[in-house]
């Protein structure tokens, strides 16, 4: 169903070197984006740089204070309010690639008997977007709610077992409408819009004992309707028509039209910026149409290539490169912020043999690598995207492998790491299925231990934490008339 949208302190300084002063509770830099996941805090989201006309730059840039709880939260690198606590907003939100700050709403969520649903929805997040308003000052605000309409009765929160099982009960014998109310406020300019989104949902009949699972796993606390498809409730859900996204609680594609184009701007803004800084060490899908671009970034034809696929905020490649100079390395990351730090780490330790592709890394096996260049290659707890329905944006993938394969020269090494036993267990068998590739453990086995192996800091947090890391070896088998790497 179509969304429906409305545009309604002096101090003197010290006679000698300053001292640097404290910085305040702020923000911070963002953890990552693509299957980005942003930190679950009530006083931290994510941030970044911005256009100098509207985000101040740097540590020293000024903001708005915060109060929260007797505690001052200083919105200075980004203007993008999410107003909300929902760690699910939250992600979906990071996942369309904004910069943006939590500022957790304190209204009165009673709903208004006399409005229709769809109404009530975008009172609500009106009210949350003006809550919010109150305690940041210029910024735009992005505020929501949900709430489930069945036999016309409105359903929102339930308050204990007893009433999330009359919600269920009634739902799973009734199709139902998830709806949503998103309100985008600029308080700068003195603009709202207002808008919803309807999905339909239909769900199966629980039977008691299935009923009671699933209350036993307080799945359903804090959620409208008292299911939530993203913790164990799809397992129930028979068909959606409409937004999935609007069900777990956002609308993206709804929000994608309602957020001012400022913040895609800024954000390719953000993206030029970077590849401009680092042009020595990045390269980006325009260098994919020059013959051995990469041979001609680094300087050298004849030195063996690594590849790291994801490095994120490790030091793998770092050290490697140190340790093997003879070598040169590619760490492929499409991440933004994790492409600017590891440039950074790349300039301070001063190495000439390391080189950044920014993008995607299947466009850059495609059309960056050469056919049988690659000395090994390097991949270190990929994403496991664990729902069933989300196994397609698992980076391991037939496709994907043959492409390694054919990258590989004879002999080359493929590693690939994971704490996550299914995923693992999914990539054994399409690697060891994938014609050209041996397994350097033994057939349909992995490693729990490689001796001489690097631990990345998460990984060292893994296995304190008790978790068990698999190691996946492969090599490419070499034909008898091909021995040894370039």
């Amino acid at each position: 169903m179509a969304p429906t949208v409305r545009h309604t302190d002096d101090r003197s300084p010290p006679a000698r070197r300053p001292r640097r002063q404290p910085r305040p509770l702020s923000a911070g830099p963002g953890r990552g984006g693509f299957p980005a996941r942003p930190r679950a805090s009530a006083t931290r989201g994510v941030a970044g740089d911005g256009d100098q006309r509207r985000f101040h730059r740097g540590r020293g840039g000024p903001g708005q204070a915060v109060s929260r709880g007797g505690r001052v939260l200083q919105l200075r690198r980004s203007k993008l309010i999410l107003a909300s606590a929902s760690p699910r907003r939250r992600q979906l939100l990071a996942q369309l690639g904004y910069t943006f700050q939590v500022v957790p709403p304190e209204v009165d969520e009673s709903l208004d008997p006399a409005l229709a649903p769809a109404q009530q929805a975008e009172a609500l997040a009106v009210r949350k977007a003006e809550a919010a308003a109150a305690k940041v000052g210029d910024a735009v605000i992005l505020a929501a709610d949900t709430l489930v309409a069945c036999e016309g009765r409105v359903i929102g929160k339930p308050a204990d077992e007893a009433q999330a099982r009359e919600f269920l009960r009634l739902l799973t014998a009734h199709r139902h409408a998830v709806i949503t109310g998103v309100c985008v406020l600029d308080t700068a300019r003195g603009t709202r819009q207002v808008a919803h989104e309807v999905t339909w949902v239909r769900m199966a009949p629980m039977s008691e004992a299935e009923l009671d699972g699933y209350i036993a796993t307080c799945g359903w606390r804090d959620k409208a309707g008292a299911y939530a498809i993203q913790e164990g409730g799809d397992r129930f859900i028979q068909s959606i028509e409409g937004s999935e996204s609007n069900v777990i609680g956002l609308p993206t594609e709804l929000v994608e039209r309602l957020v001012p184009r400022l913040f895609g701007e800024h954000l390719r803004k953000l993206r030029r910026d970077t590849v401009s800084r680092h042009r020595g060490l990045l390269l980006t899908e325009d260098d994919r149409a020059v013959p051995d671009s990469l041979a001609l970034c680094l300087g050298r034809q004849d030195a063996p290539l690594e590849v790291e696929i994801g490095p994120g905020k490790d030091d793998f490649i770092l050290r490697a490169a140190k340790a093997s100079p003879a070598t040169d390395f590619l760490a492929i990351e499409r991440v933004r912020e994790r492409v600017d730090s590891l440039c950074r780490k790349i300039e301070r330790a001063r190495l000439g043999n390391v080189r950044v592709y920014f993008g995607d890394a299947r466009s850059a096996i495609a059309g960056l690598l050469r056919p049988g260049g690659v000395q090994a290659f390097h991949i270190h707890f990929p994403d496991p995207w664990p729902k069933r329905r989300h196994a397609r944006h698992r980076l391991i993938q037939p496709a994907l492998a043959r492409q390694l394969v054919q990258r590989l020269c004879p002999g080359g090494t493929l590693t690939v790491i994971t704490d996550d036993r299914p995923y693992a267990e999914q990539i054994l068998a399409c690697l060891g299925t994938t014609p050209g590739l041996v397994n350097r453990v033994g057939s349909g086995q992995w490693a729990t231990e490689l001796p001489g192996h690097h631990q990345s800091v998460y990984e060292r947090k893994r296995r304190a934490a008790g978790s068990m890391i698999y190691y996946l070896l492969f090599a490419k088998a070499e034909a008898p008339e091909e021995r040894g790497c370039p």
